[in-house]
């Protein structure tokens, strides 16, 4: 999988934009899948990664934190 995600396009983290699409990537997940484990609509994550919206500021913040760490993130959300 590494090599699928090398294909993606790099973005400056300083210009607010995110790349969703390789962000989803390196998890494995699906869309759906990915959607689900992060709390996130699955149609704004579909939206997002066909360029038809861009996720708000906090939300790139909060991708940019899975990206990071989507263990940590997923273990956070967890129902005690």
């Amino acid at each position: 999988m590494p090599a699928l995600v090398d294909n993606f396009r790099r973005v400056d983290p300083r210009s607010g934009e995110v790349d969703v699409v390789a962000i989803r990537a390196r998890t494995g997940l699906s869309q759906r899948a990915f959607a689900e484990r992060f709390g996130l609509d699955p149609r704004a994550v579909q939206d997002w990664e066909q360029g038809r919206r861009k996720p708000t500021r906090s939300v790139a913040s909060y991708l940019r934190v899975i990206d990071k760490a989507p263990d940590v993130v997923a273990k956070a959300l967890e129902k005690a």
